[in-house]
């Protein structure tokens, strides 16, 4: 009998990650902070990261990117990495991703008042939680979740920006974290089905900034690792002002079937 079509690859799929964040040319220091299933990473880094794992019942995936000077961004993105690594564990949709950021943006607000060093530290966050029969997407801020189909880029996120900002704009319409009075968040989230072949990327705008679109594009027909670091290489050729975290996240069949 033929199974359910939410049931046919459960327990047959691998996720492989290629992750990596870096200074950037300008910066003396990251902000940035990576998360790849219980591997939180903020130190900038030479090479890009690969590891595979099966799919079992959620993974978490996400890229922070701190705001608020050396000390409160970078402590910002990890302590908001750390809580979300904390939040989500197994089975997640997206009313508990959705309560987790919530909870995270608490968190911060309350790290925050307890230090003056601290005061108005913030991040925002992108990531996806990978399961078996479904892929939460979600995002606060500008870090972006994008949809990689063959030569071309879907994003899934949303750009909590001012209306009618362009590209480089360093203005924000929300953050985890992020102001001296504690605000509520209204997290975006949404879910696609977890299929072989399906990429995910994600990215600071570190990347976004310095590099268009359109080449972004142009380097997708390369495998995973050869994308992520060219992706690097070409943030860095531009000057990468910006600390750049970029996450390649793909679903493959066990096999190697697609």
């Amino acid at each position: 009998m033929a199974q359910p079509a939410n049931e046919a690859h459960h327990g047959q799929l691998l996720l492989h990650v290629t992750a990596v964040t870096h200074q950037g040319k300008v910066r003396s220091h990251n902000e940035d902070t990576i998360v790849v299933d219980r591997w939180i990473c903020g130190d900038s880094m030479d090479e890009p990261r690969a590891s595979e794992r099966d799919i079992g019942e959620g993974t978490l995936v996400l890229v922070a990117d701190g705001m608020g000077g050396h000390v409160g961004g970078r402590q910002a993105s990890r302590r908001g990495a750390e809580s979300m690594v904390r939040l989500i564990v197994g089975h997640a949709d997206m009313a508990k991703v959705a309560s987790a950021l919530r909870k995270t943006n608490s968190e911060l607000f309350a790290l925050a008042a307890k230090d003056p060093t601290l005061r108005g530290m913030g991040t925002t966050m992108a990531g996806i939680v990978v399961m078996p029969d479904r892929t939460v997407w979600f995002n606060v801020g500008d870090s972006r979740v994008y949809s990689v189909r063959q030569e071309f880029l879907r994003q899934l996120s949303v750009d909590d920006v001012p209306q009618g900002a362009g590209p480089g704009n360093s203005r924000i319409t929300q953050s985890l974290g992020g102001a001296y009075l504690y605000l509520e968040i209204d997290p975006h989230t949404g879910s696609v089905p977890t299929r072989p072949g399906r990429r995910f990327l994600l990215c600071s705008d570190g990347l976004t900034d310095a590099v268009p679109l359109e080449m972004i594009e142009s380097a997708l027909t390369k495998d995973d690792e050869g994308l992520v670091a060219e992706l690097l290489e070409r943030a860095l050729a531009a000057g990468a002002p910006d600390n750049v975290s970029i996450v390649l996240a793909s679903i493959r069949a066990k096999g190697g079937d697609e």
